[in-house]
């Protein structure tokens, strides 16, 4: 995208055409290139373009000629010799894009199929365009000097340009009230006045003059008995003056006045909210809202980021089985001290008798355990399960590596927290990932031990032949491969629901399945993030075929996401399970007593998260969400999603059966609210996504509403970005003073 010069309405873009135009057409002999290049470029502006450019040089004189004679035959202009780009047209999505870029084949340095070399040898190479081709208006350059680059949108029709709107005007209800009371006030001046203007017209005109004293026949135009209409206007405009005192200007005055002193005297100065650590004290934006805070009804909060301090360690995990790492993570240790069972505080001296260090081994990394630590796992009998797990942590994603590549100056960038903690455990389990090229990645693999340590290690390179994204509908990514040994993999990471129900079919299930469930329901019940690894090994034969389907998906210009996503499914089934991992993410000092605190002024609190069922109780129990003293109430389908999931019943009988449970369920926690409520006991409601979506339809919303504002907490787990946006809209549309927090209002 431009920086604004470029492609504007006016002289700007006219001058930077004749300005492109003159310097390729002077360069033509020396760089060998055609008109018809720059004709390609600008033939949907010719009819602008070509009556402004004056003919300075031969090059351009070729080009007015062109130009002119393409329109007189109105042929289709050829192939431009160069790269061409085919892309949509402007839109506001930023992190959208779809697009082509046809490239010469000898400018091409990716790898070629046999059909470009043998079926279509002078055809150009199209190459697929995704959202991490296009780099916005306003974005820096990191690990690089300089790029060659297209501007593809200019001016105003960048993505950002037609991002940007004036910020929303927020007010308060106070100021609601206030304009409501003025408009009152002035079509009662209005009214005052009319009436004033119609009698002092009417009494002029027909009584005045029995008043002799008064000499109207003689008066001007304010009081002549014979322009009656002329009176009362001149009457109307009087009285406005007069009664004008009814509007409270000095009010808006005064209020703003005291606003702005809450706001910077007292909130600003306020030491109660000085954060000491970062050295940051209160600051209040605006104040339009101060007297808002007092009156909120509900708090809707993330958790990632908000409650918690978005800081991922990898902690423990799952292999062939056997669960691995030791340790008790915060939210166990908050949740035992509640319950009145603290546990014992961490040991500080190892069996050995040396001091053990504290907090996490690296940023990123937390995880103990002597059978695996010193390249340990390599004896292990399933020490090729151990090997592919690894190679997943350490393949399937999309890191990029700073720094000098070495495992102790090596950083990681990453688009978030978990996929720099895979990575770092990777490394620190001897599969060091060092550098990423345009077709490939490079692998610092074991290859032996020597005294509970890795005497010898081998640099591989990944060819990354394909990579399926992770979002929030498929909660899960891939990458397929071409592994050092030559074979075609498939290594796939997401979550426990979604893996579970693409892994390959085995009469009695996969080997570890259960014990690996098991192992997950316990990291989560700790209050830790799961996530499952799994791979599937591809034949050539089955790869080229996918792949061509694939490849045809990646080069639409119409629906292209939908697609790659109907591509992906067909591929990422017949999983073969490996394992799954455990991250950590603390909980921020001061969360339960916040939240304990809000909740005795009256205030709900929700909180919207991503986790599973078991890891979000707990959570909530650690912050107070949920108390011993409270009545807790579970809304959910599982016992319909394992039926769906072994295929027992169908989605029609899944959507049917489910929307009734949910609504019979909702029905209960009302009933069970309203007892609570009578014996002056709190309640709290947790609900999971499937259920919410049920919840959330039109039927069964404000039943939904009634039950979760009668509640004092409220957890949504399992929900997707919508469902929080959803959510949030459904508490705001309520008439309620809400406050919305983190994803919660992001997502809005």
């Amino acid at each position: 995208e431009g920086c604004g010069v470029v492609g504007e309405r006016g002289t700007k873009g006219l001058a930077f055409l004749k300005t492109f135009a003159g310097v390729v057409g002077n360069e033509a002999n020396a760089a060998g290139t055609d008109a018809a290049t720059i004709q390609s470029v600008v033939d949907a502006k010719a009819d602008q373009v070509a009556p402004v450019i004056e003919p300075e040089s031969r090059g351009i004189r070729r080009f007015t000629r062109l130009l002119s004679t393409r329109r007189a035959k109105k042929e289709d202009p050829p192939d431009p010799a160069g790269a061409r780009v085919e892309c949509e047209h402007p839109n506001n999505s930023l992190y959208t894009f779809t697009g082509n870029l046809d490239v010469p084949k000898g400018a091409y340095d990716g790898p070629l199929t046999e059909d470009d070399v043998h079926l279509f040898p002078d055809s150009k190479k199209k190459l697929s365009l995704v959202p991490y081709n296009v780099l916005l208006r306003g974005s820096s350059l990191r690990n690089t000097e300089w790029v060659l680059g297209v501007a593809i949108y200019t001016g105003h029709d960048t993505k950002v340009m037609m991002n940007s709107s004036a910020a929303p005007s927020k007010r308060s209800q106070i100021e609601y009230g206030m304009d409501r009371v003025v408009l009152m006030m002035l079509l009662l001046l209005l009214t005052m006045g009319t009436v004033t203007a119609i009698v002092c017209g009417v009494w002029i005109k027909n009584d005045s003059l029995k008043n002799w004293y008064l000499r109207t026949d003689t008066a001007d135009m304010v009081f002549d008995p014979t322009n009656a209409p002329l009176v009362g206007i001149v009457a109307f405009l009087t009285s406005y003056v007069l009664y004008g005192y009814l509007i409270p200007i000095s009010l808006y005055v005064s209020l703003e006045f005291v606003k702005v002193m809450q706001a910077t005297v007292f909130i600003n100065q306020d030491r109660a909210l000085y954060h000491a650590e970062t050295d940051t004290p209160m600051r209040a934006r605006t104040s339009n809202l101060n007297e808002e805070l007092g009156m909120v009804h509900t708090v809707l909060s993330d958790k990632t980021g908000t409650l918690t301090c978005n800081s991922m360690e990898f902690f423990k995990m799952s292999i062939a089985g056997g669960s691995y790492g030791a340790g008790v993570t915060e939210i166990e240790r908050a949740v035992a001290k509640r319950n009145g069972n603290p546990l014992p505080p961490a040991p500080t001296h190892d069996s050995k008798g040396a001091p053990v260090k504290s907090g996490p081994i690296e940023p990123g990394f937390n995880f103990k355990d002597s059978r695996i630590d010193g390249g340990g796992w390599m004896t292990h009998a399933e020490s090729r399960v151990f090997v592919d797990f690894f190679r997943v942590l350490a393949v399937c994603h999309t890191v990029i590596p700073e720094g000098e590549p070495k495992p102790a100056t090596v950083c990681y960038q990453a688009e978030s927290p978990d996929e720099s903690a895979f990575v770092v455990a990777a490394k620190r389990f001897g599969f060091f990932f060092k550098a990423r090229h345009t077709t490939g990645i490079d692998v610092e693999e074991p290859e032996s031990i020597d005294n509970e340590t890795v005497s010898s290690s081998t640099t591989k390179r990944f060819d990354i032949l394909n990579i399926l994204e992770f979002n929030s509908t498929r909660k899960r990514m891939s990458v397929i491969c071409r592994t050092p040994e030559g074979t075609l993999v498939l290594y796939c990471k997401g979550a426990d629901s979604v893996i579970y129900e693409r892994l390959r079919h085995v009469p009695g299930g996969q080997t570890h399945a259960e014990s690996t469930q098991a192992h997950m329901d316990n990291y989560a019940a700790s209050g830790l993030r799961t996530l499952c690894l799994a791979k599937r090994e591809l034949t050539k034969t089955e790869y080229d075929a996918w792949n061509e389907t694939y490849t045809e998906a990646a080069q639409s210009l119409e629906k292209r996401d939908e697609k790659i996503d109907a591509c992906a499914e067909v591929i990422e089934n017949d999983l073969e399970l490996l394992g799954a991992t455990a991250i950590e993410d603390k909980l921020q000092d001061g969360v339960p007593q916040c939240i304990e605190q809000l909740m005795r002024a009256g205030i709900s609190v929700w909180v919207l998260t991503g986790d599973k069922q078991d890891t979000a109780i707990n959570i909530g129990q650690a912050c107070s969400l949920l108390r011993e003293d409270m009545k807790t109430h579970v809304i959910n389908i599982n016992e319909l999603i394992k039926l769906e999931g072994d295929r027992l019943i169908s989605k029609a009988d899944f959507d049917t059966q489910g929307r009734e449970q949910v609504r019979d369920q909702i029905k209960k926690g009302i009933e069970l609210c309203d007892e609570c409520s009578a014996k002056g006991i709190d309640m709290g409601v947790v609900i999971d996504g499937r259920s919410l979506a049920f919840a959330l339809e039109p039927n069964l919303a404000p039943d939904f509403l009634s039950l979760g504002t009668g509640c004092v907490s409220v957890v949504c787990c399992r929900v997707s970005p919508l469902q929080k946006a959803l959510v949030t809209g459904l508490v705001k549309d309520s008439g309620k003073i809400t406050l919305a927090i983190g994803d919660g209002a992001n997502d809005v």
